[in-house]
């Protein structure tokens, strides 16, 4: 216990650093906590290390919860909390990552920013096989890096109708996963639609369509990703439950176990991944209604059309 307080006491000198000395710390990737407080030398007077100031649960102690078998706490909790020095460096890294991405000029100017944020504070934390440069968005009418050798085929698509190609992609995923098929009503209301996208066509600059496209083909692949996600989950029981008016009811309480059995088939990675394509998809929106304000003018219409994924 007195190493415990003692630990206690180390963390209140660091939330006490002044605020000058704060920013060093942030900026400062490679401080560890026993850089910036005596914790070690308090340690060594009791003659103690700091292996001895954290907790591992064992097995075989009666009515403890261990926390590898909690479905519900990170990755990095259990670690945390057999070694706690250990604390001060992931959350200045968390810092480090807000202080770099987390303010207007950069999120403006940077189309990576929300992406980063996103991965560095969120994602990663909670699952290590995600890069961190992009999520693969389809970029044809806007390439982010200039290519060496462009095949016919880029030269096609970089010269073909962008909003056809756009509609194309999202009926092809929206017919691929049965989101309607083609002798239902949705399917109807999908060609009619289609006839109002080309009339909206119309009332735009090739830039403008360009935009448009970029985003309803981008959010038609990351829909798919989350569909793919909960191919094998229990969908209907999710949505009952997250739509339920009253989820206190006994029969809301039974759904609620059905879905916590059935968010075993969520694949994770997939659902990730799609946060993490619409994430960096916001970003590249404000960077080019930002960079394309004489050409692009998002909000110049009151268009409300009908996707298969949702209204645009």
């Amino acid at each position: 216990m007195k190493i415990f307080y003692l630990f206690i006491i180390s963390i209140l000198f660091v939330s006490n650093l002044s605020f000058s000395q704060s920013d060093k710390i942030v900026n400062n990737p490679g401080l560890t906590l026993y850089d910036v407080c005596p914790l070690k030398e308090a340690l060594n007077k009791l003659g103690q290390t700091e292996k001895d100031i954290g907790y591992n649960p064992k097995a075989y102690w009666m009515s403890y919860p261990l926390p590898s078998q909690n479905q519900y706490s990170l990755p990095v909790f259990g670690d945390l909390f057999s070694e706690p020095d250990k604390i001060f460096t992931y959350v200045r890294q968390a810092a480090y990552e807000e202080e770099r991405y987390l303010d207007t000029d950069t999120i403006l100017n940077n189309p990576q920013a929300i992406y980063k944020l996103c991965f560095y504070l969120g994602v990663d934390r909670v699952y290590s096989g995600f890069r961190s440069y992009g999520s693969n968005l389809d970029d044809r009418w806007f390439p982010r890096e200039k290519k060496e050798w462009e095949s016919p085929r880029d030269s096609i698509q970089q010269n073909s109708d962008p909003i056809e190609i756009a509609l194309n992609k999202t009926e092809e995923i929206s017919l691929k996963w049965k989101i309607f098929t083609e002798d239902d009503e949705s399917w109807q209301k999908w060609q009619e639609s289609k006839a109002g996208w080309m009339k909206f066509k119309k009332t735009l600059t090739l830039g403008e369509q360009k935009f448009y496209a970029f985003i309803l083909l981008n959010l038609a692949v990351s829909y798919e990703q989350a569909l793919i996600s909960y191919q094998f989950a229990d969908i209907t029981n999710i949505r009952n439950y997250l739509f339920a008016k009253d989820r206190d009811s006994g029969e809301s309480l039974r759904m609620r176990e059905r879905i916590l059995s059935s968010c075993g088939g969520i694949d994770k990675a997939s659902l990730w991944y799609a946060s993490l394509k619409v994430s960096e998809l916001s970003g590249y929106i404000l960077n080019l209604i930002k960079e394309n304000a004489g050409t692009i003018s998002p909000v110049k219409n009151s268009w409300k059309l009908y996707t298969p994924i949702g209204w645009f």
